[in-house]
């Protein structure tokens, strides 16, 4: 449990293990560069040694010209060329010459480009010839690629929506499918194998590699019993306990880079390899909901993945046809949903300070004050209709934010951003206008301040007594780039505070005091407006619940989190402030004595008394 405890608190890792246990390690450093140079600038400069590789210039079997090295891994070296003949760009893949020696490696390095030519799939690198150098050094010729890598868009992302996600695994997915009734089985699906390019109007088209390690049924006798092949991280159990492995390890590899490109996180992380292993052989899989509240993963995704990562093969899907399947069946706008029209969001005492009005629009107040007026309006009229509630809300928060600047004025900046609101052609574009908008707001802004900005979001949303689902995914969205998402161990401690002072079916407003209060003594340096915004993020999630057993189940995975993820004196003070909060009012209602026995029961720790009144 202490192992899986982490996973709820980690961040992103950073230094992500390559290729550990496995004799193809190569550097971080080197990954960039895969198959093919990244296009004009975002391209890594040459190697230091380039201008002396003797390679440069060389044209191999009288076809192939070397150009530049663009990237080294652990045994070859990859450069750009061109076909004399055809002048078409090709990538290259050269064995290092201290490795031509050796017979196993040789064949091994090879076996990537039998392999990826035996499969022929659109989404599989096209391999289209292979050789041998002057010096004797094996290599193999494939189609140039310009694009990234999926592991860099994680990164520059931190992670992606279920409609972005979709259409990536099913590609990986169909054409590791086709690679396995060609009897090849990976062995080392990862985020950094999966290259993408452009093309026919996707920007995330497929392009699967390196298959040096992969199993082919034909030829297993190269890899020797008991050898651990792979990168830790995506390491199916019998592949970590060194077993006989077939198909169902790149099903689970898979699944852990789908929990990975939705969560933002690795689903077992520790800096210690041997660590992760042990975590893939015996920790349960974490609930990618409760990793990533905010990402709105849906039910059906979630048991889709999970049953890819199932601990025995047995229990996953039979193969990746039935995989891909369970994928497809979810619509690529599918998520776990939105709140439903209940009860409006707490509202924030926290104000954010005043912006000193200039003359100078393009100053950093007129900056603040158009920025905000940009963000205010595309949630008052995400739903297609900006009421009269809603602005006039808006136009008096706005107002309360700027010094000597006129309601009319205001006003003026209001319209002029209600109109580039409704002019952008696409949803994309309003998207990206604003997460511009978030992402100026955050370096113009102090941390307090940007959480002010998003109580007035919720408070701007919840104005009609209804935050709509596509209100509530832009405050997430803007929750995301302002960097203030909450901490995943405070937001469930929140909903299950929440929870209780809702048991008797009535907030009491002491009960909520009580809540606010208890809840700030786990966040003593964060400002209200931080707490706020807390707060209303589990109401949100509390709302979307639509009944009441709905609501106790979410209730009841919240404190599962909780148990894995803190001490004994954490539960037992946050069972204390069930007590309080229940009797805040002055009594303990059947109904919260009923919920705090049930996490108590959760929380495996002894019940705790009622605090005196």
């Amino acid at each position: 449990m202490a192992k899986a405890a982490r996973l709820c608190v980690r961040g992103r890792v950073r230094g992500r293990v390559r290729r550990a246990l496995a004799s193809d390690t190569r550097p971080p450093s080197a990954q960039p560069a895969r198959l093919g140079a990244r296009v004009s600038d975002t391209r890594p400069p040459p190697c230091a040694d380039a201008p002396e590789d003797p390679l440069l210039g060389v044209v191999l079997d009288e076809r192939y010209k070397v150009l530049e090295r663009i990237g080294e891994g652990g045994m070859g070296r990859v450069y750009r060329g061109r076909h004399v003949t055809l002048g078409k760009a090709i990538a290259l893949k050269v064995l290092k010459g201290e490795f031509s020696s050796e017979r196993d490696l040789t064949e091994r390095f090879l076996r990537e480009a039998r392999a990826a030519s035996r499969i022929g799939h659109e989404n599989i690198v096209d391999i289209i010839d292979f050789g041998a150098t002057p010096e004797g050094e094996a290599y193999f010729v494939m189609e140039y690629l310009a694009g990234r890598e999926l592991e860099s868009l994680l990164v520059e992302h931190g992670r992606l929506p279920w409609s972005r996600t979709r259409g990536i695994l099913l590609q990986i997915a169909k054409a590791m499918e086709v690679a396995h009734r060609a009897g090849i089985v990976h062995r080392d699906m990862k985020p950094s194998n999966v290259f993408l390019i452009p093309r026919d109007g996707n920007p995330d088209y497929v392009k699967l590699f390196d298959f040096g390690i992969a199993k082919i049924e034909d030829m297993a006798g190269l890899t020797q019993a008991g050898m651990v092949f792979g990168t830790v991280a995506y390491m199916a159990p019998e592949q970590a306990k060194a077993e006989t492995v077939d198909s169902r390890v790149d099903i689970y590899a898979l699944g852990c880079i789908a929990f990975e490109l939705l969560t933002g996180k690795l689903p077992f992380d520790d800096p210690k390899p041997h660590k992760i292993l042990d975590m893939h052989i015996g920790d349960p899989v974490p609930s990618m909901r409760s990793v990533a509240p905010h990402a709105l993963i849906s039910i059906e995704v979630e048991l889709a993945v999970t049953r890819a990562m199932a601990k025995d093969p047995d229990d996953r899907f039979p193969d990746m046809a039935g995989f891909a399947r369970a994928l497809a069946a979810v619509p690529a706008e599918a998520s776990s949903g939105g709140p439903s029209p209940r009860r409006r969001p707490l509202r924030p005492q926290a104000r954010l300070a005043p912006i000193e009005a200039r003359e100078d629009s393009g100053s950093s107040s007129g900056l603040e004050l158009e920025f905000l007026a940009s963000l205010y309006v595309a949630l008052a009229d995400a739903d297609g209709e900006l009421g009269a509630e809603e602005l006039e809300l808006l136009v008096a928060r706005l107002c309360e934010r700027t010094e000597g600047v006129s309601k009319v004025e205001v006003g003026r900046r209001v319209r002029h951003a209600h109109a580039d609101w409704r002019a952008a052609p696409a949803a994309e574009h309003r998207a990206a206008r604003l997460r511009m908008c978030a992402r100026e707001l955050r370096g113009l802004l102090p941390r307090p301040e940007l959480a002010a900005v998003l109580a007035d979001l919720y408070e701007i949303a919840g104005v009609d007594a209804r935050v709509p689902d596509v209100e509530l995914r832009l405050i997430i969205a803007v929750t995301q780039e302002l960097d203030l998402s909450p901490d995943p161990r405070l937001l469930a401690t929140a909903f299950l505070y929440l929870t209780v002072s809702h048991a008797d079916g009535k907030l009491d407003p002491k009960e909520q005091r009580e809540v606010v209060g208890r809840l700030r003594t786990w966040a003593p340096r964060a400002t209200e407006a931080e707490v706020c915004t807390v707060l209303h993020w589990a109401s949100a999630e509390f709302a979307r619940r639509g009944d009441r057993q709905a609501q106790l189940e979410c209730a009841r995975e919240a404190a599962d989190q909780l148990r894995m993820s803190a001490g004994d004196d954490a539960l037992r003070r946050i069972l204390a402030d069930l007590w309080r909060i229940a009797g805040a009012d002055g009594e303990i209602a059947v109904e919260e004595r009923r919920f705090i026995m049930d996490i108590v029961e959760r929380f495996k720790a002894a019940p705790s008394k009622p605090a005196p009144r």
